[in-house]
Protein backbone atom coordinates (compact mmCIF):
# COMPACT_ATOMS: atom_id res chain seq x y z
CA UNK A 1 0.00 0.00 0.00
CA UNK A 2 1.33 3.91 -0.88
CA UNK A 3 1.11 5.23 2.60
CA UNK A 4 1.20 8.95 1.37
CA UNK A 5 -1.61 8.20 -0.75
CA UNK A 6 -3.53 6.54 2.12
CA UNK A 7 -2.39 9.36 4.75
CA UNK A 8 -3.95 11.93 1.94
CA UNK A 9 -7.12 10.05 1.83
CA UNK A 10 -7.85 9.57 5.32
CA UNK A 11 -7.04 13.32 5.87
CA UNK A 12 -9.49 14.21 3.26
CA UNK A 13 -12.11 11.61 5.21
CA UNK A 14 -11.49 13.35 8.28
CA UNK A 15 -12.27 16.86 6.81
CA UNK A 16 -15.25 15.92 5.15
CA UNK A 17 -16.29 13.89 8.08
CA UNK A 18 -16.62 16.84 10.48
CA UNK A 19 -18.55 18.23 7.41
CA UNK A 20 -20.76 15.65 7.65
CA UNK A 21 -20.91 15.81 11.41
CA UNK A 22 -22.26 19.43 11.33
CA UNK A 23 -24.68 18.47 8.63
CA UNK A 24 -26.19 15.91 10.54
CA UNK A 25 -26.40 17.91 13.65
CA UNK A 26 -28.41 20.44 10.88
CA UNK A 27 -30.58 17.45 10.41
CA UNK A 28 -31.85 16.89 13.86
CA UNK A 29 -32.23 20.83 14.41
CA UNK A 30 -33.85 20.72 10.97
CA UNK A 31 -36.12 17.93 12.06
CA UNK A 32 -37.25 20.28 15.10
CA UNK A 33 -37.59 23.48 12.54
CA UNK A 34 -37.63 24.17 9.14
CA UNK A 35 -37.21 21.49 6.18
CA UNK A 36 -34.70 24.21 4.66
CA UNK A 37 -32.56 23.70 7.60
CA UNK A 38 -33.08 19.80 6.77
CA UNK A 39 -32.36 19.83 3.57
CA UNK A 40 -28.80 21.75 4.03
CA UNK A 41 -28.08 19.08 6.60
CA UNK A 42 -29.10 16.47 4.53
CA UNK A 43 -26.66 17.78 1.87
CA UNK A 44 -23.73 18.72 3.89
CA UNK A 45 -23.76 14.79 5.03
CA UNK A 46 -23.88 13.50 1.50
CA UNK A 47 -20.35 14.45 0.50
CA UNK A 48 -18.58 12.49 3.26
CA UNK A 49 -20.44 9.46 3.64
CA UNK A 50 -20.22 9.23 -0.40
CA UNK A 51 -16.34 9.53 0.51
CA UNK A 52 -16.88 6.74 2.69
CA UNK A 53 -17.78 4.53 0.58
CA UNK A 54 -15.74 5.34 -1.81
CA UNK A 55 -12.98 4.69 0.36
CA UNK A 56 -14.05 1.28 1.52
CA UNK A 57 -13.91 0.01 -2.02
CA UNK A 58 -10.66 1.62 -2.63
CA UNK A 59 -9.29 -0.69 -0.12
CA UNK A 60 -10.92 -3.16 -0.61
CA UNK A 61 -9.45 -3.24 -4.52
CA UNK A 62 -5.83 -2.08 -3.69
CA UNK A 63 -6.10 -5.21 -0.90
CA UNK A 64 -7.47 -8.07 -2.90
CA UNK A 65 -7.38 -6.80 -6.28
CA UNK A 66 -3.81 -5.65 -6.80
CA UNK A 67 -2.69 -2.22 -8.90
CA UNK A 68 -4.79 -1.39 -11.36
CA UNK A 69 -7.07 1.70 -12.05
CA UNK A 70 -9.34 3.09 -8.63
CA UNK A 71 -11.89 4.44 -11.59
CA UNK A 72 -12.21 0.70 -12.53
CA UNK A 73 -12.44 -0.81 -9.34
CA UNK A 74 -15.35 1.42 -7.91
CA UNK A 75 -17.23 1.72 -11.12
CA UNK A 76 -17.38 -2.19 -11.19
CA UNK A 77 -18.50 -2.31 -7.52
CA UNK A 78 -20.90 0.40 -7.52
CA UNK A 79 -22.50 -1.46 -10.62
CA UNK A 80 -22.23 -4.55 -9.34
CA UNK A 81 -23.77 -3.67 -5.79
CA UNK A 82 -27.64 -2.95 -7.56
CA UNK A 83 -26.89 1.10 -7.34
CA UNK A 84 -27.14 1.24 -11.45
CA UNK A 85 -29.41 -1.76 -11.94
CA UNK A 86 -32.65 0.03 -9.06
CA UNK A 87 -31.79 3.24 -11.48
CA UNK A 88 -32.03 1.23 -14.81
CA UNK A 89 -35.50 -0.37 -12.95
CA UNK A 90 -36.63 3.18 -11.75
CA UNK A 91 -36.15 4.83 -15.26
CA UNK A 92 -37.94 1.76 -17.17
CA UNK A 93 -41.11 1.62 -14.84
CA UNK A 94 -41.69 5.56 -14.96
CA UNK A 95 -41.66 4.95 -18.98
CA UNK A 96 -44.23 2.23 -18.69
Amino acid sequence: MNQQLWTARFGRLRRLGLLALFGLLLVAVGALTTPVVLVSGVLLSLPGLMYLYILMILHWKERHRGHHSDLWGELILIEVSGYMRDAEDNALTTQL
